[in-house]
């Protein structure tokens, strides 16, 4: 077997990060991380996953305070890449 296989795609340091975030949140975290780094507002979350708009508030503010920001544009420019590829 060819090792080279595994280097197809580069696993780039933004990506790894992603996926580390990923583990540190709760499935419902996890989900609506990957709706507010897809540029969805509080409101679309809120319709998407049948939640209330203070329930969306919680979990972004856990999310926030379990990846250490709550710059949303960032995450969004850094990461909405990641979600078209895992959707």
């Amino acid at each position: 077997n060819d090792l080279s296989n595994n280097n197809d795609r580069e696993v780039t340091e933004d990506e790894q990060t992603f996926r580390a975030i990923l583990q540190e949140l709760t499935e419902r975290e996890q989900s609506v991380f990957m709706l507010l780094v897809g540029g969805y507002t509080n409101m679309q979350i809120a319709d998407q996953l049948c939640l209330s708009n203070g329930t969306v508030k919680n979990y972004i503010s856990t999310i926030y305070e379990k990846i250490g920001t709550k710059e949303r544009n960032a995450l969004i420019m850094k990461y909405s890449r990641f979600v078209k590829e895992n959707d």
